[in-house]
């Protein structure tokens, strides 16, 4: 795995340098793989403009389709403009395709991408795709797609529960209260009380 959890990344130089694609499936931190498409052209001397959109694994089957029929009208040079939009039931992302011609009769694919971000705010970003750079994007693009498609899902690493702490056994001190000590009882007391006893019994 490449920096900054890139699995595979390709470029693509098209207009003589003046536009490049960069195709790149990278992994996030919660293990979601994508592919990050993105267009940077440049404007002026030293200024590049970046736009990029964000397709995930479970994404695959409605952005393919949209992007074909996409092709396929902009291949036909249907000079009708084409409109439709493709994503998941879940609403999370959803996906604009649209062919649109310019006075010149050349066709460009728009692709813009609707995703809901955790504030609750709908964030749009946006590449198109020149007709005449049709040929090279795919070079980046099919490769990009069949590796995202291949790429296996690892189960999320399980959480390992420590073991609980062997108890210490508790060491407890009991003093117990010291006893008296019983006093001799002298030989003439012994007397006096044999003498006694003698006298009873007598």
């Amino acid at each position: 795995m490449g920096r900054r959890g890139e699995i595979f990344t390709r470029k693509i130089f098209v207009k003589e340098g003046e536009k490049t694609y960069f195709f790149n499936i990278k992994e996030n931190r919660y293990g979601d793989k994508f592919l990050n498409i993105v267009e940077s052209s440049k404007k002026d001397t030293e200024v590049f403009i970046r736009n990029s959109i964000m397709i995930y694994k479970e994404d695959l089957d409605p952005f393919m389709e949209g992007f074909t029929l996409s092709q396929q009208h902009l291949q036909k040079r249907d000079k009708t403009k084409l409109s439709l939009s493709r994503g998941l039931e879940s609403g999370r992302r959803t996906f604009h395709f649209s062919v649109k011609w310019n006075k010149f009769g050349w066709g460009s694919i728009f692709i813009s991408e609707e995703r809901a971000e955790h504030t609750a705010e709908l964030r749009n970003e946006m590449i198109l795709i020149d007709e005449r750079d049709l040929e090279d994007f795919l070079k980046g693009y099919v490769p990009a797609m069949a590796k995202l498609k291949n790429l296996k899902d690892e189960d999320p690493p399980k959480r390992t529960v420590p073991p609980e702490p062997t108890p210490r056994p508790i060491k407890v001190k009991i003093t117990l209260p010291a006893q008296k000590k019983k006093k001799p009882i002298r030989k003439e007391k012994v007397k006096i009380l044999a003498k006694k006893n003698n006298s009873l019994i007598n």
